[in-house]
């Protein structure tokens, strides 16, 4: 059973986040820029008939308020959002799980609170400047400020454009050819995640994109004491394989999963075999041993 709840954030912004399952221990799940709860969903399922599952909201997300002010969408705000949500639930010692984005606002709790970190999962993200690769190009890094400044002085202009090329009826199609794997994802998840990235605010999506860009963890990653689970997709054209295995190759105690036909989507495509793996990983964090798999459905 959810129970939904909230806080209320240094600058007044009001934070929601769910609640369900019991436990002994706790799951936090950080989502990615622009992602809903459709890609938890089946991991929430599974997470919550054995322990206490805690997702929050970003700002800007689903039913977090935006902040008046557009700029307080960086790490040190985020970060601190999510503290005041493990706060309101106790503070418990928990294993983060970060999709994209979520993984690296992760890095950046272990490094403020490290001991209030059991594990980390780690699924489909960077650790440093994802704009440089993003959809394994660098097109994106040179013209991201021309869509920045858009978003700031042109905003309903842009947020209409947003809106009708993100919100066609084209959008499934185009995913399916060059985003998603095509014969897993189900049309039912795509068109309830549709809605939530047509309408979200891009001035606060943008300026969080902004703070992305800059975003590195290569110091941080060799003094991380947990262990890291780090799962990959191999069609994942946001977050290509290879900055996965430079990423675990950092990190002392780390498994890295690499899942044949999964894109950044794959929480929602291959649910059976993902799952188990962190399902596993939650259970057995006696065994952090580091090792590197293929799996497929």
């Amino acid at each position: 059973m959810y129970r939904t709840k909230s806080i209320t954030a240094e600058d007044g912004t009001e934070i929601k986040y769910t609640v369900s399952g019991r436990g002994r221990t706790t799951v936090v799940l950080s989502n990615g820029i622009g992602c809903n709860e459709v890609f938890f969903k089946y991991l929430v399922r599974d997470l919550e008939k054995r322990h206490r599952v805690i997702a929050w909201h970003m700002r800007g997300h689903m039913d977090s308020q935006r902040p008046r002010d557009p700029s307080r969408v960086g790490f040190p705000c985020l970060v601190d959002d999510m503290k005041r949500v493990l706060q309101a639930e106790g503070d418990p010692k928990a294993t983060l799980i970060g999709l994209s984005m979520g993984a690296e606002l992760n890095f950046e709790y272990y490094r403020r609170w490290p001991e209030s970190v059991k594990s980390i999962v780690v699924v489909n993200s960077h650790y440093e400047y994802p704009m440089k690769s993003f959809l394994d190009s660098p097109l994106m890094e040179k013209y991201f400020p021309l869509l920045l400044f858009l978003s700031r002085f042109a905003p309903r202009t842009f947020q209409k454009g947003w809106s009708t090329i993100v919100g066609g009826p084209w959008s499934f199609q185009v995913a399916k050819l060059s985003i998603v794997n095509r014969r897993k994802i189900l049309p039912k998840d795509f068109y309830d995640y549709l809605p939530h990235i047509r309408d979200i605010d891009t001035r606060c999506f943008m300026e969080m994109a902004y703070y992305l860009a800059t975003y590195s963890a290569r110091d941080l990653l060799p003094k991380i004491r947990v262990p890291v689970l780090i799962l990959t997709g191999s069609k994942d054209v946001f977050t290509p394989i290879r900055f996965s295995q430079e990423m675990a190759s950092l990190i002392h105690h780390v498994r890295l999963v690499e899942i044949e036909g999964g894109s950044l989507a794959m929480l929602i495509e291959f649910p059976r075999v993902i799952n188990p793996l962190i399902l596993e990983f939650i259970e057995n964090l006696e065994q952090p041993e580091s090792r590197k798999e293929a799996s497929s459905e």
